[in-house]
């Protein structure tokens, strides 16, 4: 609907349904996209990266209702269209003038105890305090979209992982199966997607979940997110009665001090899963959010790359 292909939203499933436009996962393109948003050719994106390789991330909408969060609300597409024009009009020049360093934005969220993915609020706040000459109605827009730096924040770490030297090169999930990808390897390797846990809106006890959605996991593969709860006393406390109890673990086991990265191998040698924090998007067919909380891949993911490295 954003390219004009289809007038109304059953007009689109149907394009979809019968494979007329098609879906292809987003990092296979060096794209990465939050929840259920597809990155349409027309759409303006965010990159970051240096001068050997760039990753691209689309423009965070307003708020729920929202297209990231499945939602089929007539009022997410103008929320879009206006969130694009704003960026190109606004904070493109901006930012064609001066970069912004992403590992200042991290630092300040870490000091101020959010792990930059279910918490981005310091992140967003930091990164628009670096933007200059931009109208202040259009800063105390996005300063009020805590998740608009989002985004950014997942094309920086995808970013990080294709270029360190760690062994996973892209992770992420499409509600039905969530897998990884090893560094050289043109395969996935997957597992099914389990629905996130933790606390439900009000409201929304009884709906079903999708299973893990979305490219956000990059972050907390690069040792941000569930690999930094510590940092984040708030979500601790949120999800307290739903953490597994050794989540503390994680960061020392899981996290290579060389790389800053979460290890494939780690993973395989510990048993432990990376927490991944995610959103709650509905499974029904109004979708939408209903909560957030965290995920942990199926463990049989791991324990076959330990098998391959064994026969290896």
């Amino acid at each position: 609907m954003f390219e004009k292909l289809a007038a109304h939203f059953d007009e689109a499933k149907q394009l979809l349904l019968r494979g007329v436009i098609r879906l292809a996962p987003a990092q296979e393109y060096g794209v990465v996209t939050p929840l259920a948003q597809v990155v349409s050719p027309s759409m303006p994106v965010f990159i970051v990266g240096d001068d050997s390789y760039q990753a691209y991330a689309p423009i965070a909408e307003s708020p729920p209702p929202a297209l990231r969060f499945g939602s089929s609300d007539s009022i997410c597409l103008q929320q879009f269209t206006e969130q694009t024009s704003l960026a190109l009009e606004e904070l493109a020049p901006a930012l064609a003038s001066s970069s912004v360093a992403m590992e200042s934005i991290i630092a300040h969220a870490l000091y101020h105890q959010q792990e930059c993915h279910s918490l981005t609020e310091a992140a967003n706040r930091a990164l628009l305090s670096m933007i200059s000459g931009i109208p202040d109605d259009t800063r105390q827009q996005l300063n009020a979209n805590q998740g608009y730096v989002l985004p950014i924040l997942m094309a920086a770490s995808s970013w990080r992982l294709h270029q360190g030297p760690g062994d996973i090169e892209a992770v992420g999930g499409n509600g039905h199966e969530f897998g990884i990808r090893l560094r050289g390897s043109s395969r996935w390797l997957t597992c099914q997607a389990d629905p996130p846990v933790g606390p439900r809106f009000s409201g929304k006890h009884n709906e079903p979940v999708l299973g893990a959605i979305g490219d956000s996991a990059v972050i907390d593969f690069c040792g941000l997110g569930g690999q930094s709860l510590d940092a984040s006393p708030e979500l601790v406390m949120l999800w307290k009665s739903q953490l597994p109890t050794n989540w503390r673990n994680r960061r020392n086991a899981l996290v290579d001090a060389s790389t800053g990265v979460v290890s494939a191998r780690r993973i395989a040698d510990t048993g432990l899963m990376p927490l991944v924090h995610l959103a709650m998007v509905g499974a029904g067919p109004e979708a939408g959010i209903l909560g957030r909380g965290f995920y942990q891949p199926d463990p049989g993911l791991f324990t076959a790359l330990k098998h391959q490295q064994t026969r290896g």
